[in-house]
Order: C-alpha cells, then structure tokens, then sequence
C-alpha cells in the first residue's frame, strides 16, 4: 500500500493527534494539577482531531467502498 492509499497526510496528523492525546492521557494527573478542567478539555480536543483527521483522509479515497 502507498502512503496515499493510507491516507496520506492527513490520516499522519490523525495518527499524531492521536498518539498526543494518549501522552495526555497517560500524564492526566500532573497536567489536572496545572490546568484543573483545562487538562480535560485539551483531550478532548487532541481525540477529536485526531479521529476528525483519520475519517478525513479516509474521505479521499479515490477507490471507495467495495461492492
């Protein structure tokens, strides 16, 4: 598979926003400290994006559904 049938730069920034809102995730505790509900809100807004992204890039597939 090319990197376009992946879904190319947009499905990389999904997977990253992703991966970012689980170091978030993981470090909720340190970072509810410093920010209170704001720690909160910054991973939902990481998740979102991140699967906003992945269905995005998904969403140019030239080749569409199978039959």
């Amino acid at each position: 598979m090319s990197d376009q049938e992946k879904g190319g730069r947009w499905g990389m920034l999904g997977h990253a926003c992703l991966a970012l809102s689980v170091l978030v995730l993981l470090m909720m505790g340190p970072l509810w400290e410093r920010l209170g509900v704001g720690a909160l809100i910054l991973w939902c807004l990481l998740a979102g994006a991140g699967v906003y992204f992945l269905f995005s890039g998904s969403a140019d597939d030239p080749k569409g559904p199978p039959d």
